[in-house]
């Protein structure tokens, strides 16, 4: 998979500039969160270089086929009704595995802001996990 993924990265245009984060277990933020497309390159992007990146998806997706695929590609169920609970629900994620690297867009939108939500912040303490910034270069493909 490492091998196909990094060949459509390249055929795309893109260039991977750094590798997979050292622990076992972390948060990376991926900035900017411009489209649903961020997705579709940071999962080539990750799996590229020989990680495997999850991340938080509402739990409505998980239905046949679509949550086949969602899960494959590293998504979690999470479920959202419980409000508050998503915090929890993720610590405990941390806790049962023993690899987890979370993928988590901090903006909370696609929409250009300001500043970025803490709830990542509170996620890495409470689950004692380091925080990694990853970047994506739209203008230079990097």
């Amino acid at each position: 998979m490492k091998k196909l993924t990094a060949f459509i990265l390249r055929l795309l245009g893109w260039k991977a500039m750094s590798g997979v984060a050292p622990e076992s277990k972390c948060i990376i933020l991926g900035a900017p969160h411009t489209s649903a497309l961020d997705f579709v390159i940071s999962w080539l992007y990750y799996t590229s270089v020989g990680g495997k990146a999850y991340v938080m998806v509402k739990k409505e997706f998980f239905f046949w086929p679509v949550g086949y695929i969602v899960r494959w590609m590293g998504g979690i169920p999470v479920d959202r009704t419980r409000g508050a609970n998503v915090l929890k629900q993720v610590v405990d994620e941390f806790k049962t595995r023993d690899y987890l690297h979370l993928a988590i867009a901090p903006e909370g939108t696609r929409k250009p802001t300001a500043r970025w939500k803490g709830g990542f912040h509170t996620m890495a303490r409470l689950a004692d996990v380091p925080v990694y910034l990853g970047y994506f270069d739209w203008g230079k493909k990097k």
